[in-house]
C-alpha cells in the first residue's frame, strides 16, 4: 500500500507494510536486507559487555561508538526481513533500550585510491 509522509511540510512517498491476506500474493523476499541500527544502552548495561555480545552475532558487519542520543550504530547483513527482527530483539536482550533502523538501499564505494576523501 503506498502512502505519503510530510515532513517540515515537505511530501515524500512512502511504502506502508501491511499483513498479507489469503486472496493476495504474498510479499517477495529480498535477496539480503541491509540495516542500519543506532542503540541506546539501558543504564545498567556495561559497554564491553554489550559489545562481546556484538561479536558473537553474525550479522554483524561494522560498530560504531557514537557521541549523542545513541550509543552504537550497527551495520547488519540478513537473509530477510525475519532474520532482521530476530537481530533487532536480540539487541533488546543484550541491553538495547531503544533501536532505530534504517534500511540501507546502497553503499557507496570509496575511491579506490583513497582519493576525494579529506582526512581532515
Amino acid at each position: 500500500m503506498a502512502g505519503t509522509m510530510v515532513v517540515s511540510g515537505l511530501e515524500r512517498p512512502t511504502l506502508v507494510a501491511s499483513a498479507c491476506r489469503s486472496n493476495r500474493r504474498p510479499l517477495p523476499r529480498a535477496e539480503r536486507v541491509r540495516a542500519l541500527i543506532r542503540i541506546r544502552l539501558g543504564l545498567r548495561v556495561e559497554l564491553a559487555s554489550f559489545e562481546d555480545g556484538l561479536l558473537r552475532m553474525p550479522w554483524v558487519r561494522t560498530t560504531l561508538l557514537l557521541a549523542g542520543d545513541h550509543d552504537l550504530a550497527v551495520l547488519v547483513d540478513c537473509s530477510d526481513f525475519v532474520e532482521l527482527d530476530e537481530v533487532v530483539h536480540r539487541l533488546v536482550r543484550l541491553g538495547a533500550e531503544e533501536t532505530q533502523t534504517q534500511l540501507v538501499l546502497r553503499i557507496i564505494p570509496e575511491p579506490p585510491d583513497g582519493s576525494g576523501r579529506d582526512p581532515r
